[in-house]
């Protein structure tokens, strides 16, 4: 089934209930935005290049002017490992037998850009260097549409080159 959905940097779009996310918690910052619909920012036959990860709008039911630019973790070739609280699984109603595969990885990507010699992070489509949020991964149960994002305040990276 398709809903209809207000969205503020394309106007109104159609996308299947099933892109619908709900965060029980809602989003740091935006806290009462708990519904969102994932969709792609473009056509697959308009990616800039083969090698480069799929944008897709992460755009709040709650309050259209919430929106952000996310991808695909392991489209980008990274990977978490880590072990989610008792209460994050809880909040994607997952267990220590649910698949690997049933678990996604979104990251956000911002725009740092100069204000006044100040570094602020700029959610808009102009100006500045594209980068992903690796320390604020967003988890997604991809079976029960059940999603959280979480703060990584320590982290240890991990680079592997794989050859082709």
């Amino acid at each position: 089934m398709k809903i209809q959905l207000q969205t503020k940097h394309s106007g109104l779009v159609e996308v299947d209930e099933e892109a619908v996310f709900t965060f029980p918690r809602g989003v740091p910052g935006f806290e009462n935005c708990q519904k969102f619909a994932l969709f792609l920012v473009e056509e697959e036959s308009s990616r800039p290049r083969g090698d480069a990860p799929r944008v897709f709008w992460l755009q709040s039911l709650d309050d259209p002017e919430v929106v952000f630019n996310v991808v695909d973790a392991s489209e980008a070739g990274i990977a978490y490992q880590l072990m989610l609280e008792e209460d994050e699984m809880r909040t994607l109603e997952i267990d220590e037998n649910t698949g690997e595969d049933t678990i996604g990885t979104l990251l956000v990507l911002s725009r740092k850009a100069m204000v006044e010699n100040i570094r602020l992070p700029l959610f808009a489509l102009s100006g500045g260097k594209i980068k992903p949020n690796l320390q604020g991964p967003i988890f997604v149960n991809m079976q029960k549409r059940l999603a959280f994002q979480k703060a990584l305040l320590r982290m240890e990276i991990t680079i592997n080159i794989l050859g082709r």
